[in-house]
């Protein structure tokens, strides 16, 4: 948790996130008024995470783009960088193993067996995130701690948390 900020905030910057986030898991360009929309978010939380030094931008997840060459003001673009693109395949990849949990769950499998998916599925998601921090090493920097938190966060900790609070809910050990 972060210093000022207690769980309820931190939960709703996560729904924000991966709000606007899942207006991108077309891998396409969008605008402003689109990501709005379709977000459902407000100006300053948009401006946070896709202003000009805004949280995703920052952290090298969306990258911005003018067009100069169409009117004044330009028109600004919004896209996933490679790290984006990895971002989205991870929250997809997270709500399918949630969905495999989930029929196993009702299946009525030994939560045992459940937990070494679950465990197969980290271990996938945590090789994920070290091929994202290489690609930083890569272009000769290293990953900033807000961009790893998050991506720790999108990739194993959440879902993580997620299977054992569902086992939990539907298992006495």
């Amino acid at each position: 948790m972060v210093k000022g900020k207690g769980k309820h905030q931190e939960d709703k910057a996560l729904t924000s996130q991966i709000s606007i986030l899942n207006v991108f898991t077309d891998f396409k360009e969008h605008r402003y008024k689109e990501i709005k929309e379709k977000s459902k978010s407000n100006d300053p939380t948009l401006q946070k995470y896709l202003g000009e030094s805004g949280d995703f931008v920052k952290l090298g997840i969306i990258e911005r783009r003018l067009d100069v060459k169409n009117g004044y003001p330009p028109p600004v673009y919004y896209s996933l960088t490679p790290l984006g693109q990895a971002v989205i395949i991870s929250i997809g990849q997270g709500q399918q193993m949630r969905d495999e949990v989930n029929k196993l769950i009702s299946d009525k499998i030994k939560p045992l067996d459940i937990l070494t998916q679950i465990n197969e599925f980290n271990n996938r998601q945590i090789l994920e995130v070290v091929k994202v921090c290489k690609a930083w090493k890569d272009k000769g920097e290293d990953i900033p701690t807000r961009a790893l938190d998050l991506i720790l966060d999108l990739f194993v900790l959440i879902p993580y948390k997620d299977f054992i609070l569902k086992l939990c809910e539907s298992y006495s050990l």
